[in-house]
């Protein structure tokens, strides 16, 4: 089964949203394949499911990070 990706905005199947984050699954998951799709994922799979930083803080921990350099 494949759904649509509003991400790529193309059609996925679950095994590409499974490891769509570095190796990760996807922080949106459940909102695309529902709350049923727990059962298909490990614990340590369930625990690496968090949402992406910001661009803000993203760009505030470059900053940072360049100032530490200095």
């Amino acid at each position: 089964m494949k759904i649509r990706c509003p991400k790529l905005g193309d059609e996925v199947d679950f095994g590409y949203c499974r490891r769509e984050n570095n190796g990760k699954p996807c922080y949106r998951i459940f909102d695309c394949w529902g709350p049923e799709v727990k059962d298909l994922l490990k614990e340590d799979e369930l625990k690496d499911i968090k949402p992406p930083k910001t661009k803000i803080v993203s760009l505030i921990e470059l900053i940072e990070k360049a100032k530490r350099k200095d």
